[in-house]
């Protein structure tokens, strides 16, 4: 840890201690600052199983995707802070780090106060503000987790721009202030006002004892110089500023709800995507903007839940080789939706075949193809990084229709077919470009010489190939009224009727007769 918490990092802001060392990629890379020491422990030895520190400005988060972890920003004033360094009472909170999100999931339960809710927003919020990322690579990585949140929750992210959204509704308080104009000074100043304060009675008798003024890193120095300029009134101005800012963002851009506790996620970016050498020089220490991927969640209070989705290859000058740094995109709720946002990810993230759990040591998955150079696991994996073997002679993974199953049972039964394929078809792509509209099936016939099958639902057909049947499965063990017919080249016979709702069925083939009820 930093001294005084700060966000020091190695080699020329820490100074009196020694940095520990980041066990990602080629073991040269800056651990991050503040909390990395329970991070990067985390991340290299197996027997530990979660890590905390506190998180006012970055000092979970930053460690989290810098040694490659899931990790959790929890909503502010969820539990005691008796006995924790304080910096800013106002952000400070008790965060989480862990391997995997279930951990994380069962230590929150126990020591903060929110409630467990297994319902889920139909709603992603993507702010343009804060994106693309400059590294293409990283960003192709959040377009991957986006889709799958998109499929999984049966809903399109919504993009749209923070500031501009201000500007068509701003508070009355504003006047003609732009968004980034109001907030201004509206959190950092704040945080270093109380940061310098907090700490005015160890300077005092430091001097008192010693005679001269205590060392502290670049960017202690740097804040404290911050707070010792910022008057009280200005101190509560901020906060004021930043109480107007949660209440219009209640109003206009996401707000809690009585059965997901969110009505909405919000994707963010966190973290850098390429190399951050230990023994490179720092840039002079700097404010940040109450817009930020630092700020923006202890400004208003929010939980925010760090999910390593990738790892991106760099050349290493240590090593020589190819390396991988740690990619993670994070997602914000409501206050009190912090489960619900781990819950959310878990079940997301087990319905893609994602890994759940990161190992320890210069990896966090097995390496496998794609933009996100990571392999699926098999479902109920604790993320080993075994790749799915693909089911004999069918083109598509068991395990994948099982997640797929399991995550169904969220669909509404009136749901129409169209967008229930479309929120599962995840990892595959229909063929011929999906979807069929008729009366006769006859009329689909050059498309499925192949074999496969057809479904109906209120004389919407649409014919599904073998390595669709994930998708098939699913929508049959939801939806009324959903006939099926199996294909064998052009022919088409009918083999089963849905009627009733919602005892499950077994899958049959022609031969089989009727389908188990």
């Amino acid at each position: 840890m930093t001294n005084f918490a700060s966000s020091d990092e190695p080699p020329d802001q820490w100074i009196d201690d020694i940095r520990p060392t980041n066990p990602r990629g080629d073991q040269y890379q800056s651990p991050s600052s503040s909390s990395s020491g329970a991070a990067a422990t985390l991340a290299g030895y197996s027997w530990l199983d979660q890590s905390i520190g506190a998180d006012t400005g970055g000092s979970i988060r930053a460690p989290a995707t810098a040694n490659g972890l899931f990790s959790l920003r929890p909503s502010w004033n969820t539990t005691s802070m008796d006995g924790i360094g304080a910096i800013y009472p106002d952000f400070d909170v008790v965060g989480i780090l862990g391997r995997n999100l279930q951990s994380i999931h069962d230590l929150l339960s126990l020591t903060h106060d929110v409630d467990d809710v297994k319902e889920f927003p139909s709603k992603i919020l993507y702010p343009e503000d804060f994106f693309p990322h400059s590294n293409k690579s990283q960003q192709a990585m959040v377009d991957n987790f986006v889709t799958v949140l998109e499929h999984f929750l049966g809903a399109r992210a919504i993009r749209f721009s923070l500031a501009e959204r201000w500007r068509q509704n701003p508070p009355s308080e504003t006047g003609d202030r732009s968004i980034t104009e109001y907030l201004a000074q509206s959190a950092f100043w704040p945080m270093c006002y109380s940061y310098y304060h907090t700490y005015e009675g160890f300077r005092k008798s430091y001097r008192e004892k010693y005679g001269s003024e205590p060392y502290v890193g670049p960017v202690v120095r740097f804040r404290w110089g911050i707070g010792e300029t910022v008057s009280q009134q200005d101190f509560h101005k901020g906060r004021a500023e930043l109480q107007v800012f949660r209440q219009w963002f209640d109003a206009n851009v996401l707000s809690s709800d009585p059965v997901t506790m969110s009505d909405a996620i919000m994707i963010m970016p966190y973290g850098m995507g390429g190399p951050k050498y230990r023994d490179a020089p720092n840039s002079a220490p700097s404010t940040s903007s109450t817009i930020s991927e630092k700020l923006i969640s202890p400004a208003l209070q929010m939980p925010q839940l760090v999910i390593p989705t990738g790892q991106n290859p760099y050349g290493s000058r240590v090593s020589g080789r190819t390396e991988y740094r740690p990619i993670g995109t994070t997602i914000l709720g409501a206050r009190g939706s912090d489960l619900m946002l781990i819950n959310l990810a878990k079940a997301a993230l087990e319905w893609a075949c994602w890994p759940t759990e990161v190992q320890t040591g210069p990896l966090m998955f097995e390496l496998g193809e794609g933009v996100r150079h990571t392999a699926d696991v098999a479902e109920g994996d604790s993320g080993d990084g075994k790749r799915l073997a693909p089911e004999e002679n069918q083109g598509f993974s068991l395990n994948r229709v099982n997640a797929a199953i399991s995550s169904a049972r969220m669909l509404k039964p009136t749901q129409p077919l169209f967008r229930a394929l479309r929120r599962l078809a995840l990892t595959t792509k229909m063929v011929n470009g999906g979807f069929y509209k008729g009366n006769r099936t006859g009329s689909m016939g050059r498309h499925t010489k192949g074999g496969g099958y057809i479904i109906e639902w209120r004389k919407v057909r649409t014919y599904v190939a073998p390595a669709n049947l994930a998708e098939f499965k699913v929508a049959c063990f939801m939806m009324k009224d959903l006939h099926a017919w199996e294909l064998t080249g052009i022919a088409a016979h009918p083999v089963y009727q849905r009627s009733t709702y919602p005892r499950p069925w077994r899958l049959c083939r022609r031969s089989d007769g009727p389908a188990e009820r």
